[in-house]
């Protein structure tokens, strides 16, 4: 079981786990089935006392550990006795799953070994969100696909930006196709589903693809081909109101975009006419994170020119 799972589970003291009908690959139970059961049954938390494992007195600080099983790595509830001002402090560890290890072990290797730079554009978002408004109802695209279609499209344009650092071979190597990944967040951590061939399709079908990546990512019904791979990566926070951030590159690739929130700002207009008045546009930050052995100042720049022209003129 996730952590998130169990979590759940022992919260709203739910003893067997079988009673809740799973959904997850080969009969997996997931975080959403657990909600579901809980508000098909109104359900509610257990007190926190009867959630805290029994601690014995001690002259010193005192640590004691509960565990459920002990081939598993499962949460640990401690609890933390302060001699001097008898100060109970209880935390709970969670080990990392099999994803999550990965995951940092990919970063780390990421952020060490290769030469990470940074550039930033600012792109109108105007003709992207009236652009959304005439589509019909029964179409559903989301500003993050054309973000995607955008990134495709100049990766298409600049092939340089397409590539990835051979350390094998000590030298750029160029990619054949334009695979774009993007960020999803689960409860077993970031997983990055592959559009294959995204700069070669149409914003519906990438719009329709990205919808259903994503919710076989958060099921964990992905098959290897459909999340390993991919040539560069597109993680979007605007949902979550940040501005700006520097993303960590998708190690084996050599670069990838973060999005953050859009945001109204206030544009003068140079004009010959004694007074016009100031217009106020949609714009949103994109950062570029690329690994300095493939992308240097010009191929980033050139890239990030395109990637502006494509979002703000779909």
């Amino acid at each position: 079981l996730f952590p998130s799972v169990r979590r759940l589970l022992k919260e709203y003291g739910i003893n067997n786990s079988k009673d809740v009908k799973a959904t997850g690959q080969k009969n997996r139970l997931l975080k959403g089935d657990v909600l579901k059961y809980i508000n098909s049954k109104s359900l509610k938390p257990l007190p926190k006392d009867k959630l805290i494992p029994p601690h014995s007195a001690s002259p010193s600080t005192t640590t004691t550990t509960t565990t459920t099983t002990a081939s598993k790595p499962e949460p640990q509830l401690n609890t933390i006795i302060n001699k001097q001002t008898n100060h109970k402090v209880i935390y709970e560890d969670i080990p990392n799953n099999n994803v999550r290890r990965v995951i940092a072990t990919k970063l780390t290797q990421s952020k060490q070994q290769v030469p990470h730079f940074y550039m930033t554009v600012e792109c109108e978002l105007d003709k992207v969100l009236e652009l959304r408004k005439t589509l019909p109802d029964n179409v559903k695209v989301s500003v993050n696909d054309f973000v995607l279609r955008a990134c495709a499209l100049a990766l298409r344009d600049n092939p340089l930006a397409n590539a990835k650092w051979s350390d094998k071979e000590g030298q750029v190597v160029m990619n054949n196709s334009v695979d774009i990944s993007f960020a999803v967040s689960t409860d077993r951590g970031l997983i990055t589903p592959i559009i294959a061939n995204t700069d070669k399709k149409q914003l519906g079908q990438i719009a329709t693809e990205a919808k259903e990546l994503a919710g076989k990512a958060r099921d964990g019904k992905l098959k290897p081909e459909e999340f390993i791979g991919g040539t560069f990566s597109v993680s979007n926070l605007g949902m979550f109101g940040i501005s700006t951030f520097s993303a960590i590159i998708n190690y084996p690739q050599a670069g990838i975009l973060a999005i953050g929130t859009g945001r109204k700002v206030i544009r003068s207009v140079v004009s010959d006419v004694p007074y016009v008045p100031p217009t106020i546009a949609n714009v949103v930050d994109v950062t570029l994170s690329g690994d300095n052995r493939v992308f240097d100042d010009e191929i980033a720049a050139k890239f990030l020119q395109s990637f502006k022209k494509y979002l703000s003129n779909p």
